[in-house]
């Protein structure tokens, strides 16, 4: 039982979403949007990795607190750097090696560089 409302999790929220974007609840919607949002979710079984468990959730929401205070203080400096264009800017790349092999890990840290400006 619990592995089966466990799997109707992804449906029930493109469902709810369906409903969303369409503004409407009518009986054809709901029908197709279910029936969408069914075979997507067990079309997309495959494509998931393994379930996440975190072991130490203090740790994400301390670095849940890092990456908000970096994003807010890089903000400031990048509309610090385009109102005031005084500060040289050296475009470039930067090589860090990484040997996380979590996916739900490397997807963090790619939201991590997708959320800070100036990246």
């Amino acid at each position: 039982m619990k592995r089966i409302l466990s799997w109707l999790y992804l449906p029930t929220m493109l469902l709810g979403l369906w409903l969303l974007l369409n503004d409407s609840l009518s009986f054809g919607n709901i029908v197709l949007g279910g029936a969408l949002a069914l075979f997507f979710g067990w079309a997309s079984q495959a494509l998931r990795p393994v379930r996440a468990r975190p072991r130490k959730p203090l740790v994400a929401l301390k670095l849940l607190w890092r990456v908000a205070v970096d994003v807010f203080n890089s903000n400031l400096e990048v509309a610090r750097i385009i109102w005031v264009g005084n500060k040289k800017i050296s475009p470039g790349f930067i090589k860090i090696p990484i040997d996380l092999k979590d996916p739900h890990g490397l997807a963090v840290l790619s939201c991590i560089v997708t959320y800070t400006p100036g990246t």
